[in-house]
């Protein structure tokens, strides 16, 4: 929301003195501060202000020079801090404990502000970079709303969706990364909940025999479009890939669609290592150890869709990259540059070294090789030498679309039912959704699993899996299921005939729980032995046995990506495994006995079996995950959408820029105004960015495409802070002219002045009660009526202020102050 001048500014908003007299003017709070002076001494009306009570007041100590900034989490659980000694550090605001300290920074940090779901922080600095980090363990987050038991949990594998089946009759859908209810289906008793692939589907097994499916919204599908010659993006940047370094050559047979890639690395692109920041501004995943290793190729594999191959038209791919490359469609090659052999050997060097260069293979010529439905896109990359300086391999494959003719195809609305299939013998205790979407498998009675076609004639099919228990269902395709039994092995049936296909033993007692890795070459299962084993389903037989649970593991799941694997158990607790090596990542300890355990890519792990809650745990990582580089000056502000897919930053070099999360791209580079910019923030919506600075202007920004909406003006000096109202409706701004302003976004007029601030006002906060908390430099906390634009009460806070914050709440503030210290407040009544 708001930023700062740093300590000693580039620029200084002007009042109408003397230029000369600004220095003097700036450092008297600090030069009194060190005087021994109290600030009053500095400022007019200072006989309205009321000291806060020292029992309201706790003060955490701990960073080495001034602290710069504060921000609570959304839940106000935890207070962050920034400061000039290049860290951040969390705090829990309960007991004012340490919770973590983040570095990494190499200037000193001036912005903070957490991510909506309280995860991440965002961070701009003196270094000129914003850094993106995860939020040090405080414990688990708990996601209530159940007023029972939660019996099973699912996070659909698009990551889109969570979902949970809970013995109050409920089964609660809501948005992964806010975790906002979207749904509230109701059945007699849920038991058992699961996802389609595309998060288009969720059904839930239930007591009394019932299996039912519910639509959900989804996306449309990047392969859709409606007007002719639409370019449409068939494997975008940023997107992750299957990878293997060129240390030895991978299989013949590595480009082709048939491949198995379940056991190579997975990132995002580009791929790449270079000293040079700009060269890596594509790249997702960094090779730094290509030099270390002495390898000189990489081989990556992308698998993509293509709906109807009738539609494209035409077939590009563009490739930045430094050496050589050469490019593959589903195993057919289609284009290299600057690399001999056929196909180059592993350790074959680029004919010639070069810099980054971006070319375009038409790949038109090749659409012969598309096909309907899964497409591989597979690329190998070449240095020229292992001395050389860089390496970047960052492809983006493109089509341009036919106009389709549009059909009415009628189809259910979110949240409708789409399937209800009852008397099936039993409790549901286990569901799950082919990868197509069009059927859906659940266990009911011993020895049975029942398939039911979604669409159609509705048909029904049951597989007898043999004697005893089912202790869980997948698909591994969409005519290919996998049972585990009571007997401690893993089956897999054809559905259309009911044939066995493979037998896989190992387990010592009933299997409890079934997963199928992405791509269903991969299972994971969980017994009463207590142990947990991943199974090579091609091969039929057992890859790994993973030790750990002290009791029966009663659910596992993968994460969508393949990599991750998590497991609960009787004993209450959750563990996590690299699924590609076994190795163990983390564990955890809940209260209760974990009934249901669910994974994603973000390293959030849910866990369910704490009574009525679903438990969420995370991992921090000991450094930033994204660097996001391109500012050419330090980063005075910045700011996240409310889906955190977008970032915002205002800098000293007069910018405004736009960033996506997800791979840390620059999206737009505004030249924003006419000097530095103090602050960011997104509306609600994250349609718009507002802007202010030291040219004493707010303009708001299409987030979309970069380009100016509107121009506010009335301040008289810079604008040091933003927020919008709930609604999106109201713009409120704080400015060194001692003011705090109300805007009307639509028309972009000033409503309302509220003035009485002795010093230049550096925050605002808009409260939940309607009214407004704003501060200045000397300690002056207001609390304003918005209605009349008075002020309801004064406050002061001893020393000089650099960072203010209200929690989400209104009920504590929070100031960074140049001592190094942050001044914890709980509001007084």
């Amino acid at each position: 929301m708001r930023g700062h001048t740093p300590e000693i500014p580039r620029e200084i908003p002007r009042r109408r003195v003397d230029p000369n007299a600004w220095a003097t003017l700036l450092f008297l709070p600090l030069m009194a501060a060190a005087a021994g002076l109290p600030c009053a001494a500095l400022h007019g009306q200072e006989s309205a202000a009321v000291a806060i009570p020292a029992s309201s007041v706790r003060a955490l100590s701990g960073h080495t020079e001034t602290a710069y900034d504060v921000t609570f989490s959304p839940r106000g659980d935890l207070v962050a801090s920034a400061s000039f000694d290049r860290s951040i550090k969390v705090w829990k605001t309960s007991d004012g404990s340490l919770v973590g300290t983040l570095e990494g920074h190499e200037g000193k940090v001036l912005a903070i502000t957490f991510s909506p779901d309280g995860g991440t922080i965002l961070s701009g600095s003196e270094d000129k970079t914003l850094r993106l980090w995860t939020v040090p363990g405080a414990g688990p987050d708990v996601i209530g709303g159940h007023s029972g038991r939660v019996d099973a949990l699912a996070v659909s594998p698009d990551e889109r969706w969570l979902a949970t089946a809970s013995a109050d009759g409920t089964v609660v859908v809501r948005e992964h990364g806010s975790r906002k209810k979207a749904f509230t289906l109701k059945g007699s008793g849920p038991r058992s909940v699961g996802f389609a692939t595309d998060g288009s589907l969720v059904a839930g097994g239930f007591a009394n025999g019932t299996l039912r499916v519910w639509a959900l919204p989804v996306p449309k599908p990047a392969t859709v479009a409606s007007a002719a010659g639409a370019d449409v993006a068939l494997v975008p940047a940023g997107q992750p890939w299957r990878f293997h370094k060129g240390t030895e050559a991978p299989p013949a047979d590595w480009a082709k669609p048939g491949f198995d890639d379940s056991k190579w690395e997975t990132g995002n692109s580009g791929f790449g290592y270079s000293s040079n920041a700009e060269e890596l501004q594509t790249v997702g995943t960094r090779l730094d150890d290509m030099p270390q290793r002495q390898y000189l190729s990489l081989f990556i594999r992308k698998t993509f869709r293509v709906d109807d191959v009738k539609r494209v038209e035409k077939l590009s791919l563009r490739m930045l990259f430094d050496d050589a490359f050469v490019a593959y469609l589903n195993g057919v090659e289609v284009g290299r540059e600057k690399i001999e052999g056929s196909p180059p050997a592993h350790n074959a060097a680029a004919v010639a070294a070069g810099e980054p260069t971006e070319t375009v293979v038409d790949l038109t010529p090749h659409l012969g090789q598309l096909k309907d439905g899964d497409n591989v896109l597979a690329i190998q990359g070449h240095n020229a030498s292992t001395s050389s300086s860089d390496f970047v391999l960052t492809p983006v494959l493109s089509a341009s679309l036919r106009a389709q003719e549009k059909k009415e195809e009628k189809k259910p609305g979110p949240g409708a039912e789409v399937l209800v299939a009852g008397e099936l013998g039993g409790p549901v205790t286990a569901v799950a959704i082919a990868p197509g979407g069009a059927a859906v498998a659940c266990v009911s009675r011993p020895g049975e699993v029942h398939v039911h076609a979604i669409s159609g004639d509705g048909g029904k099919r049951t597989v007898k899996v043999g004697e005893g228990a089912v202790g869980g269902v997948a698909f591994l395709d969409d005519a290919t299921i996998i049972a585990a039994r009571a007997d401690g092995s893993l089956r897999v049936f054809e559905i259309e005939s009911g044939k066995e296909s493979k037998a896989m033993a190992g387990h010592e007692g009933a299997v409890r729980s079934l997963a199928v890795a992405p791509g269903g070459k991969v299972a994971a299962s969980g017994g009463e032995d207590r142990s947990v084993r991943i199974w090579n389903v091609a091969e039929g037989k057992e890859a790994r046995k993973l030790d750990g649970h002290e009791a029966a593991v009663v659910s596992v799941a993968f994460s969508a990506d393949g990599q991750t694997l998590v497991s609960g158990a009787a004993d209450g607790s959750v563990r996590v495994w690299n699924a590609l090596d076994g190795s163990p990542i983390t564990a955890f300890k809940q209260g209760g006995a974990t009934t249901s355990v669910g994974v994603s890519r973000d390293g959030k792990y849910y866990s369910a079996g704490q009574g009525n809650d679903v438990i969420v745990w995370r991992v921090a990582t000991p450094g930033a995950v994204k660097s996001l580089t391109g500012h050419g000056a330090l980063v005075h502000a910045v700011a996240l959408s409310r889906d955190s897919q977008r970032a915002a930053s205002g800098s000293a070099d007069k910018t405004v820029r736009i960033w996506n999360v997800a791979d840390g791209k620059q999206l737009h580079s505004i030249n924003a105004h006419d000097g530095s910019v103090y602050c960011v923030a997104f509306s609600p919506d994250g349609a718009t960015v507002a802007s202010g600075g030291y040219d004493k202007t707010i303009k708001l920004w299409n987030a979309a495409d970069g380009k100016e909406i509107k121009k506010l003006e009335g301040h008289e000096e810079g604008i040091f802070a933003l927020t919008f109202s709930a609604d999106g409706k109201t713009l409120v701004s704080a400015s060194s002219d001692r003011t705090v302003r109300i805007w009307e976004v639509d028309s972009g007029t000033s409503t309302r002045v509220l003035s009485g601030h002795p010093g230049w006002v550096m925050d605002v906060h808009l409260l939940p009660d309607g009214g407004a908390v704003s501060a200045d430099y000397g300690g002056h906390v207001f609390l304003w009526s918005l209605e009349s634009g008075e002020a309801t009460r004064r406050w002061r806070v001893d020393g000089t202020v650099h960072g203010f914050a209200a929690s989400a709440d209104g009920a504590k503030l929070a100031t960074a102050n140049s001592n190094g210290t942050v001044f914890l407040i709980n509001r007084p009544e």
